[in-house]
């Protein structure tokens, strides 16, 4: 039991030990004055005292309650700050050790042989300030040590639990979306690069596509290949109203079935809100908000800005950038709120930030190669705005054509109407389209040659 000899020992024991212990003098404080309280020490007095328990009534008994509750509160309250405080002081340490144990426990070894664990607890502790692409050293990427660390935290999870990373990239046209997209991919490949977990090209045709059928057909072509990372560069084909589309239920029935696959899939898109809530509910992990800010006596914008949430996977996570834990039921209630009824509209709660940073304006691909990949060869084929035909109902006209079946004569168009050019400029960009995108063609070639 304890009485108030005993809180007297505790206070002394803490001002003597104050000096020696890994705490700092704010809590040792609060700590003291915690118990140092009258109605503490008061309340702790009497439940030593056999004759106060025999003849004590509800109501003291309820005062007893309600004093021990409060207490309770606040030393939990202290040991919660205090345990946040030690983890972050001095610097960020995973328990190598226990790492390892567990990673031979569950059999990991067999499966990584060649993993460097020990690689990953040391970059989480002494993260790099700034990387270089592969094509230069002449510029260098500023990285976010937080940022970098829960690349870190999440790399170790795909290993250890078998899960995939979706990372969505929100904001405006030109805010940067595509810019810090492809530095998180350059970072996240040298990270599986130096922990030898995964080496494979870094090749932007590769890994950022501009359609969702190539990034589909990606998938598809890199199906066992773990850790890889797939990038959706434009994802308005994503947009919520289009979910009836094959494509798009057929990638986010992917989300939900092939985590174990353990991909590092990202997608830029202007507002989050624009996908399925239930999607962004229960599958993505990251969140980036791109945004720019004006320069006032320039009148010009001022990119490179960025809000960093996170939808944790355990019960809380902490906000460096309010200085508290936020709950994972608390993150989810407000966010749901938030993309109900369009009012995604007005950006995402400035109370759910992890952390705001800014970034700089080097590529993680050379810029040339984006323009050339994304920009020209890998863009949507349109009819006319407002109308978007699909991979195989293009295949469709393209067997057409190609078997001398859409022809002008056939439907009855002489050389001398005015439609005649557009028809003829119609079928060379469905030429065009499949000469641009050979793995979609191929892809459309199995699947009829499997119904036929």
């Amino acid at each position: 039991m304890i009485d108030t000899k005993s809180l007297q020992k505790i206070e002394t024991q803490l001002k003597e030990d104050s000096t020696n212990i890994d705490i700092p003098e704010n809590f040792i404080e609060q700590l003291l004055v915690l118990f140092s309280d009258k109605d503490i020490s008061t309340s702790c007095k009497k439940v030593n005292d056999l004759d106060f328990i025999k003849s004590a009534n509800l109501e003291q008994i309820k005062e007893l309650s309600q004093t021990f509750n409060i207490a309770s509160s606040r030393l939990t309250k202290i040991s919660e700050d205090l345990d946040i405080y030690l983890f972050l002081k001095d610097g960020y340490r995973l328990d190598y050790d226990g790492l390892m144990e567990e990673f031979k426990k569950r059999g990991l070894n067999k499966l990584y042989p060649d993993i460097k664990i020990k690689v990953l607890t040391d970059l989480y502790a002494n993260p790099s300030k700034r990387i270089y692409p592969y094509y230069t050293q002449e510029y260098y990427i500023y990285v976010n040590p937080v940022v970098f660390r829960k690349f870190i935290l999440a790399i170790l999870q795909m290993v250890f639990n078998e899960m995939d990373l979706l990372v969505v990239y929100t904001g405006s046209e030109g805010s940067g979306k595509t810019s810090l997209s492809g530095q998180h991919q350059l970072l996240i490949h040298q990270i599986l690069d130096q922990a030898n977990i995964k080496n494979y090209p870094y090749q932007i045709k590769q890994m950022m596509f501009n359609k969702l059928s190539t990034l589909r057909q990606a998938e598809d072509d890199y199906f066992n290949d773990k850790f890889r990372q797939v990038t959706l560069d434009e994802g308005n084909e994503l947009h919520r109203q289009n979910w009836k589309e094959e494509e798009v239920q057929t990638f986010f029935q992917r989300l939900r079935r092939e985590r174990y696959n353990q991909r590092i899939k990202s997608i830029c898109i202007p507002v989050l809100g624009e996908l399925m809530t239930n999607i962004v509910m229960s599958r993505v992990n990251f969140i980036f908000e791109v945004y720019s800010e004006n320069i006032n006596k320039l009148g010009i914008l001022e990119k490179g800005k960025c809000n960093f949430y996170i939808i944790p996977r355990g019960s809380t996570i902490y906000s460096y950038h309010h200085k508290k834990e936020l709950t994972k039921d608390h993150i989810k209630q407000v966010l749901y709120d938030n993309l109900d009824k369009k009012n995604y509209l007005k950006g995402l709660p400035n109370e759910l930030i992890i952390q705001n940073f800014n970034f700089n304006g080097t590529q993680g691909f050379r810029w040339e190669e984006y323009i050339k990949e994304l920009k020209e060869s890998n863009k949507s084929f349109n009819v006319k705005e407002g109308l978007k035909l699909g991979d195989t109902t293009l295949y469709i006209l393209y067997r057409l054509i190609k078997d001398g079946r859409l022809r002008p004569k056939n439907i009855q168009l002489g050389s001398k109407e005015s439609e005649y050019a557009s028809f003829h400029k119609l079928i060379q960009h469905i030429r065009q389209y499949f000469q641009n995108n050979p793995r979609v063609l191929k892809q459309e070639e199995e699947k009829f040659s499997m119904k036929h």
